[in-house]
């Protein structure tokens, strides 16, 4: 087996486990979400930050264990198989037409053409130096404390959390960059069936698409998405998820999403905290009699 393909591997149960601790941990919110895209990609971007939390807190505890972060996936993704038969029997009723099968084509192959960068090893100085030096420092020393001989990792570490994950989980470096790259790839994916359940909720499931294509055929996600394990997906998942629940009027969702997306990068504070915590509050303002 090449030595990237442990990392496949690892990002796909630690996907999979995401998915289902998130599906429980949103439970409550099911109802008024819909039982749709939109309550999954939730679902799956909660179970992400439950992961990043989860790392950190093991790191801070020292227990930086291969064995620990495979138990964990592997028990994630058994748990998750059950959520895929029922996602599957709900799927089997779904109909489309020409149009949204060849939508649905092109997602596809915008997807396989970006997935091609996965096997690559990063070069570039910001992912040896921060995205992927960092979760690899705290690994060599067998817990996360303050990098005194790198000031980057000062910064929110939500993504460079589940970079430690799939490099703890593999154990080597070609297959810890292939599992955050991977879980790029996953988090621009999510994001565009966000933008499909969205469209599909206030306009139409056929806009819902085109945005999430264009989302997908957009440079910054075709060029990085797969060859560059940078945080810019995780903010975007993030992001998206926090507005698109603000726009639902679940403001503690809301709050969630916009919290894991300021975890990612400190400008989520401006441009997803302050827009959000704004418009919710002009609108809470107006409720008033």
């Amino acid at each position: 087996m090449e030595s990237w393909m442990p990392g496949i591997l690892a990002s796909v149960a630690l996907l999979l486990s995401a998915w289902a601790l998130g599906r429980r941990l949103l439970a409550p919110w099911r109802a008024r979400l819909g039982d749709d895209l939109l309550f999954e990609s939730c679902a799956a971007g909660a179970g992400l930050g439950i992961w990043g939390l989860g790392t950190f807190l093991l790191g801070t505890a020292g227990l930086l264990s291969p064995w620990i972060f495979r138990g964990l996936m592997l028990a994630g993704g058994l748990l998750a198989l059950a959520d895929l038969r029922t996602l599957a029997t709900a799927a089997s009723a779904f109909r489309t037409d020409a149009l949204g099968l060849i939508q649905a084509s092109l997602a596809g192959v915008s997807l396989l053409a970006m997935a091609s960068g996965l096997p690559a090893a990063p070069t570039d100085y910001d992912s040896l130096e921060y995205h992927l030096g960092a979760p690899a420092a705290y690994l060599r020393q067998g817990r996360i404390s303050f990098l005194t001989d790198n000031a980057y990792a000062a910064f929110p570490e939500q993504q460079e959390m589940l970079c430690l994950a799939g490099l703890a989980a593999t154990g080597t470096h070609a297959g810890g960059a292939t599992a955050a790259k991977t879980l790029n790839l996953a988090c621009w994916a999510l994001a565009a069936l966000a933008l499909l359940a969205l469209g599909r909720r206030h306009a139409t499931t056929r806009s819902g698409a085109w945005a999430a294509l264009m989302l997908l055929a957009s440079p910054w996600v075709r060029d990085s998405a797969a060859w560059l394990p940078y945080n810019e997906p995780g903010l975007a998942l993030f992001a998206l998820l926090a507005f698109a629940t603000a726009l639902e009027g679940e403001v503690t969702l809301a709050g969630l999403f916009a919290g894991l997306a300021f975890a990612v990068k400190y400008p989520a504070a401006l441009f997803v905290v302050l827009p959000i915590g704004l418009a919710l509050g002009i609108r809470k303002a107006s409720d008033l009699p």
